[in-house]
């Protein structure tokens, strides 16, 4: 049971503390019924008296739930210790629920263990919808919108470059490269160069180790999820593993919402900051500085993992379709020349290359599940019965491969599609891994001009070819939250 935060050799040396708990839970919750009032629960697999579907929970989410999904359908329903799970397998379904009833599908997914007791409710991703989330989102809107994103493409286009020369002669993983560039680039963003220059380093291990516990806490089942009132155990309890992880995401936390936004706000007073978000915006009279303060500190945590991912499943793609690496190089040939970087104003022009990209995030999304949801409120929904609190799941991995929408080449790596006459038909598949409805990712239009505009200059400068001495590998992705090719291994060979 370690997964719960209690170690199996010590669980019963003080479960009695519990025990009255967990039977009063038990005895005032309805029995599970498969049909209430004539309605049914959706399908799923079979569920065991009071523990649900705790046995056959899937692990692996993206690969287990589409698995499930050939043998009960495009809706999955699941019952867990405290929760009930809803798994959306269609578009269509998705467009009714989060878009169409989004008020009532918008909301997060409770975790008490991350928004209460490591308080992370300032979270925009773990908000609930109301003020507090809408001011959160004014501010991406703001400073990282459609309309002022464009501002920063110096700052992108330099840290392309940088990419460009910390990738000469490479050969092996390129992961962390790329995680390092993309890193870089955020943080640059949100605090400027001077800071980054002075405490980089550390900010980007604040930042990558906040994103790492708070994703991996989010994965487990913990027991004060489902018996909040085991927040009162004692810390010192043998085996007790949650009160140490809380502890520490805590620390972690609040160094990450305070610490960068308080050394840039002491520039700006004494007049030594350079260009940053914090910069820019901190008297923007539209939003509180808590506010921006909360939205910055964020910026890092959602955007360097997933568009990292991208480039990475993107460079696995090409290395294995050598064809479509030449045409991109090319287009890059004709559209840019020859001895120059790409700027962001080439990319346009890019239509090959932005095909390729747009075929990427669809077949390889990096976050294939999406992030969760919460049902406000108790529904029905094609006669069947979502309680209250219910999670919603989005299983965009599968929709992005469903030969009933992409056809049978749905699995296959083709950037053509998205430039034939039907493309006009086909999902916007350039959006939709960002989200849905009113939970639409709020960084996506610095996520996309970053993730192609490396691409590009990747590329103008380099051919992506096996390390030398070896063939080009079969690429197998892992199905952590964020999915990307795992000991992906390549080399870049300087262009002729």
């Amino acid at each position: 049971m370690d997964g719960l935060g209690i170690s199996t050799g010590r669980a019963l040396a003080y479960s009695a503390l519990i025990t009255g708990s967990v039977v009063a839970w038990l005895l005032s919750r309805p029995p599970h019924v498969h049909v209430v009032g004539g309605r049914r629960s959706p399908p799923g697999p079979k569920r065991l008296p009071l523990l649900g579907n705790i046995r056959n929970f899937p692990k692996r989410w993206f690969v287990e739930f589409s698995a499930y999904q050939k043998e009960y359908g495009d809706i999955l329903y699941f019952e867990l210790p405290g929760m009930s799970v809803l798994v959306l397998h269609s578009l269509p379904d998705v467009e009714e629920l989060l878009v169409k009833r989004a008020p009532n599908y918008s909301h997060r997914s409770n975790s008490y263990m991350v928004k209460v007791l490591m308080d992370f409710e300032w979270s925009v991703v773990q908000q609930d919808l109301g003020d507090s989330h809408n001011e959160m989102r004014k501010v991406f809107r703001k400073v990282i919108g459609p309309r002022t994103v464009s501002d920063f493409d110096p700052l992108i286009e330099g840290e392309a470059e940088t990419l460009q020369g910390n990738l000469f002669s490479f050969s092996g993983d390129p992961e962390q490269t790329l995680m390092n560039a993309v890193g870089a680039a955020v943080i640059k963003l949100a605090y400027g160069e001077r800071v980054y220059q002075q405490h980089g380093e550390e900010l980007t291990r604040l930042n990558v180790e906040s994103v790492d516990l708070v994703t991996w806490v989010r994965m487990q089942l913990w027991l004060v999820n489902v018996f909040p009132i085991a927040r009162f155990l004692p810390s010192w309890l043998p085996g007790l593993q949650f009160p140490k992880v809380v502890t520490k995401g805590k620390n972690l936390l609040r160094k990450l919402r305070h610490w960068g936004f308080s050394l840039v706000k002491q520039d700006v007073e004494h007049g030594k900051a350079d260009l940053s978000v914090i910069s820019k915006y901190l008297h923007e009279p539209e939003f509180s500085e808590e506010t921006l303060r909360d939205a910055v500190a964020l910026m890092y945590m959602p955007a360097t993992d997933t568009t990292s991912a991208a480039l990475l499943s993107l460079f696995a793609m090409l290395l294995q379709h050598p064809e479509v690496q030449i045409k991109a190089q090319h287009e890059l040939d004709s559209v840019v020349g020859k001895g120059r970087p790409p700027k962001m104003s080439d990319i346009p022009q890019l239509t090959y290359l932005n095909a390729c990209w747009t075929e990427n995030f669809r077949l390889n999304p990096p976050a294939a599940m999406g992030v969760p949801r919460r049902v406000a409120e108790a529904d029905v929904w094609k006669g069947y019965v979502i309680p209250k609190g219910t999670m919603v799941m989005t299983n965009i991995g599968f929709m992005m491969t469903d030969e009933r929408i992409w056809g049978p080449t749905a699995e296959q790596f083709q950037p053509e599609r998205f430039l034939s006459p039907d493309a006009s038909t086909l999902p916007d598949a350039a959006s939709i891994p960002f989200g849905f409805g009113r939970r639409i990712c709020p960084g996506r239009y610095m996520a996309e001009r970053t993730g192609i505009l490396f691409a590009a200059t990747v590329l103008a400068a380099y051919t992506i070819v096996p390390p030398e001495g070896e063939t080009s590998p079969a690429v197998t992705f892992g199905d952590a939250f964020v999915r990307k090719p795992v000991d992906f291994r390549c080399r870049f060979l300087p262009r002729k």
